[in-house]
């Protein structure tokens, strides 16, 4: 019995997604949960001198969880990672939310990551 069920649930698909609209940027993107690893490596990456390192957080949720809905190809890459800082909060922080979500990744990591986004946005010249 304990056998079947362990099948099952190793055989099961159980990453899951969805596929949302980012008005700020006119487009459709597929946005995928982590698998148990990624996310582990997320947060690994994310941490800096126990501290949330909101340079990596944000870009890095991003181009781990944000997919093309036609090709079903990954849209970031690491390259990225500057570039994804520079564009709207909004968008980005729409997206993280859903990827956070669907990745099981706490309200309190996200919350504190959006803080620190937010402080960064308010304060013009602060890196």
């Amino acid at each position: 019995m304990a056998g079947e069920l362990r099948k099952t649930i190793l055989e099961t698909d159980d990453i899951q997604s969805e596929v949302i609209d980012v008005p700020e940027w006119g487009i459709k993107v597929e946005v995928r949960g982590m698998s148990s690893k990624d996310r582990a490596k997320l947060l690994k990456s994310a941490a800096r001198d126990g501290e949330v390192n909101m340079e990596a957080w944000f870009p890095d949720l991003l181009i781990a969880t944000v997919f093309d809905p036609e090709s079903g190809e990954q849209v970031f890459e690491r390259a990225d990672r500057d570039a994804i800082n520079a564009k709207s909060g909004a968008a980005v922080s729409a997206i993280a939310d859903v990827a956070a979500r669907l990745s099981g990744l706490g309200d309190t990591d996200v919350q504190v990551a959006k803080e620190e986004l937010s402080e960064k946005v308010l304060k013009p010249g602060s890196t």
